[in-house]
């Protein structure tokens, strides 16, 4: 996920992942532009949801004005 570089992002994002569940294993942040940062994360979720990540990336933009963009990447 791409962020505008701003304190509180990481505590916003632990806000909504909360209540959907989700459990963060892993997270790198590298700034990649003056006010710019790339959150990646691997997540661990319980169930098998199809529609999970389309729900959070709108939960982010509906709630974080920091927010530019996401793209899933899948681990095998």
């Amino acid at each position: 996920m791409i962020f505008e570089d701003k304190i509180g992002v990481l505590h916003n994002l632990t806000d909504i992942f909360y209540p959907m569940n989700i459990n963060i294993e892993e997270i790198r942040v590298t700034k990649i532009e003056d006010n710019l940062s790339r959150v990646e994360l691997t997540l661990k979720i319980e169930d098998e949801d199809y529609y999970l990540f389309d729900r959070l990336v709108e939960r982010i933009k509906i709630s974080m004005p920091e927010f530019r963009e996401a793209k899933l990447l899948e681990m095998k």
